[in-house]
Parts: C-alpha cells; sequence; structure tokens
C-alpha cells in the first residue's frame, strides 16, 4: 500500500507538460479515462490543444497526411476538423458550378475531388480512349488534355503522386494485358517508376471488354498499384499487387473457379470479398485479408514481364466464411462488388492540413442471389440485390493477435453478429 502511495505521489509530482506529452502515446479511450480521476488532470486534458485534437483525430478515424501540415498552428486544425465534422449542422450551399465537356467520354472516374475522363483524340472514331481530362470539382475551368502514346482500355489515377495506370489489352492475344505508368503532367513515362511498363501474362483467356466490360480493375494506395481481371463467364481471376516505383510484384491472389473485388483495409493490407463453386454454382462467399507487406514475389520480380504461373499464391491473414447459400440458390457473378467506406488514405478534407482515414471504417459488398434455374434459362430474372455492411473495427483485431496457422478460418456463426 505504501509503495502505491509512492507511484501515485511520484506520478502527481509530474508537470502538466509531461503528462501531456505521456498522454499522446495513449488512445483517446484513456485518455477520457484518465480526464475522470481528477480535476487536476481534466484540466489538463481540456485546457490542452494538442490532447483535444489528438481525441478529436482518433473518434473520428482520421489523421494529418504526412507533409500537408506544413505549419498550421494545432489550434487552427483544431478548429478546421471541428467545423468539418459538424459541416452537416451548418450546411452551406453555394450557387452550382456547371462545367460543359465537349469530349465523347468513355471512360470515367473520381477520385480526392479529381474526376478525369479519357477520350480518344480522333472525334467520332470507334477507338479506345488515348487520351485524358482532368478538373477540380471545387475549382472552376480543367487542366489541358492529356494525349499518351497508345490508347488504353482502363485505367486509374493519383493526382497526389502525378500518377496515372493504364491499362491496355493485347488486340492479337485475350490471355495478355500491360499497364504503363505516366505522369498526369507530361503524359509520359513517370519519373519516379524504375520499370514503366509491366507486360503480364495469364492462364486464361479474357472476354472482350464489349462482353465484360468489368473484366479489369485498377487500384493505387500510395507505391502499391493493384490489378484484378477476371473472367466470369468462366469463374477465373487473378489479383496482382506491385510496388509500382520499383517495378516488383508483390502479391497474386489467384482462383480457376471463382470470382472475387477486392479493395484496401489501409495501406498494408487488401480485403479481399469472393465466391467460389460448390456443386457446380457460385455458392461460398468469403471476405479475405491479406498482408501487401510480405512481398512474396519479389525473388523472381525482375523486368517488365510477369508470367502469373511462375508466382506463387499468397496466404490469407485471415478469412471469415459466409453461411452456406441453399442448394437452389447461388450468386449472379455480374452484380458482385465491395468498396471501402471511406477509401483509406485518400484526403477527405484539405484546408490547412490533409485529413485521411489510415483505415477503413466500414466495407460496403454487394451480392445478387438468383434461383440456379436463373442459369439454365436466363430470361427468367428471378434473383434479389443484398448490400451487406462490415465493421472493420471488429476485422482489425485479427491483424494484432499472433497466427497460430498459416492462416485462420472465421465461420459464420462467429462472424455474422458484426455484419
Amino acid at each position: 500500500m505504501v509503495k502505491l502511495a509512492l507511484y501515485t505521489y511520484s506520478f502527481c509530482a509530474l508537470s502538466d507538460e509531461l503528462i501531456i506529452q505521456i498522454l499522446h502515446f495513449c488512445q483517446y479511450e484513456e485518455i477520457l479515462r484518465f480526464s475522470a480521476t481528477s480535476k487536476r488532470y481534466y484540466n489538463v486534458i481540456t485546457n490542452s490543444v494538442s490532447l483535444q485534437l489528438h481525441i478529436e483525430l482518433e473518434v473520428n478515424g482520421l489523421e494529418i497526411i504526412n507533409g500537408s501540415r506544413k505549419s498550421a498552428a494545432y489550434s487552427l486544425l483544431l478548429d478546421e476538423l471541428l467545423h468539418y465534422r459538424d459541416a452537416w449542422l451548418n450546411l452551406q450551399l453555394g450557387e452550382p458550378t456547371v462545367k460543359i465537356s465537349h469530349r465523347e467520354m468513355m471512360l470515367w472516374e473520381l477520385r480526392e475531388g479529381n474526376y478525369a475522363i479519357a477520350f480518344s483524340s480522333v472525334p467520332g472514331a470507334s477507338l479506345a480512349p488515348d487520351s485524358l481530362q482532368m478538373s477540380h470539382i471545387d475549382f472552376p475551368g480543367a487542366s489541358n488534355p492529356i494525349s499518351f502514346r497508345s490508347d488504353f482500355h482502363e485505367f486509374t489515377f493519383d493526382s497526389g503522386q502525378e500518377l496515372v495506370a493504364l491499362l491496355r489489352t493485347d488486340p492479337t492475344d485475350n490471355t495478355r494485358f500491360e499497364i504503363k505508368l505516366c505522369s498526369v503532367i507530361t503524359g509520359l513515362a513517370h519519373p519516379l517508376a524504375q520499370n514503366p511498363t509491366f507486360i503480364v501474362q495469364l492462364d486464361f483467356s479474357v472476354p472482350s471488354l464489349d462482353q465484360e466490360p468489368q473484366a479489369f480493375t485498377l487500384e493505387i494506395m500510395d507505391n502499391i498499384l493493384v490489378a484484378r481481371v477476371s473472367n466470369v463467364m468462366d469463374p477465373k481471376y487473378e489479383v496482382l499487387a506491385w510496388d509500382w516505383k520499383s517495378g516488383k510484384l508483390l502479391n497474386r491472389i489467384a482462383s480457376s473457379s471463382g470470382i472475387t473485388d477486392f479493395t484496401f483495409l489501409d495501406k498494408d493490407h487488401l480485403a479481399l470479398f469472393s465466391v467460389h463453386k460448390y456443386r457446380n454454382y457460385l455458392r461460398l462467399i468469403t471476405f479475405s485479408l491479406y498482408s501487401l507487406s510480405s512481398h512474396i514475389c519479389d525473388e523472381l520480380s525482375s523486368g517488365p514481364h510477369f508470367h502469373v504461373s511462375k508466382y506463387a499464391h499468397a496466404s490469407p491473414i485471415v478469412t471469415f466464411e459466409f453461411p452456406e447459400l441453399d442448394d437452389l440458390y447461388a450468386i449472379e457473378p455480374t452484380r458482385f462488388s465491395v468498396r471501402s467506406d471511406p477509401a483509406p488514405g485518400r484526403a477527405m478534407y484539405t484546408r490547412s492540413a490533409g485529413f485521411a482515414h489510415p483505415t477503413a471504417l466500414t466495407f460496403i459488398t454487394t451480392i445478387s442471389v438468383a434461383h440456379v434455374r436463373v442459369f439454365e434459362f436466363p430470361d427468367d430474372q428471378d434473383f434479389f440485390q443484398l448490400r451487406i455492411f462490415i465493421n472493420a473495427k471488429f476485422l482489425l483485431r485479427y491483424l494484432l493477435e499472433p497466427a497460430s496457422e498459416m492462416d485462420t478460418i472465421i465461420y459464420g456463426t462467429c462472424f455474422t453478429p458484426h455484419v
């Protein structure tokens, strides 16, 4: 008892400034509990702008983007964060801005307030796009169009890194495609990409984009580029993750009997929402988390050519199995998707600094469940669509616990209470 009293007295002897520094290493729940132990500590916390900012950031699942703060004071950042948090309570609508593009849009993407359209530089021609035009939705006008040296069939961009990734299918070989890493400023190869072109050889054919418009998906997170290619007509998929700066293939995830969609949990983890065949139909639904830092393909990654069969399959950290479908039902493969909300790592609000969510808060999945007769008689439209929301916070604890096996499977009875 005497020893405990000495420890308590020793902590009481610390200055307010030192207590504040210690509390910055704590989570916000611990800070709030500590504030309830005495009037002094309550006043220390409520009067500390840095701790109030710490608490508000963590409560809202936000962080200040590295390098974006510059010289802004904590008090200014706190005021801006509170304004962002309460924006819906003090909604102020300005005059709408109408931007008219005279380009024939063929592809588009909206990311972090930047809207990009892809178009062909030859008006009226039935060609794939070879140019981009970007505009920020908060500012009038648009940037000058950017033309590339070849056409493309899918793209994504990261304006903060001045990067655009262009995917082009091979017109003579439907098992091959290439990705080019270009600058959104010049249209030339991106200066930070050691290997600005990836040529990928698959082990299955991909239907034409007229038959399957969603056959390819691209996504960028910091230095990670992920590409997904799938064939829903003969269920197969490949998910490939590169470090786009070094040109190294980091991970490969594949299946010859299913379909999948992916999204990011955070900058180090990929989430896959998949369904695989069981008794001739797509019935086994899973949600898996993969590490992007394991680099299992490093030893083979060299040069621009990647033959996927030469690379090992990545193993999931954890897999969550959904309850099995009744034998009379199966998943309709063309209506199957997952996305993170909010998208981790992307600027949600920018003023004196940029604020972003380091991890996803919720995963939103969409599936269509159909009676098996729909697959035999396509005119039959007997299906219903489900949208499933998954609490990302529940999944995070599995990343913190040491794995006892190569991967961990969590069955539906344990998983569904958090969905």
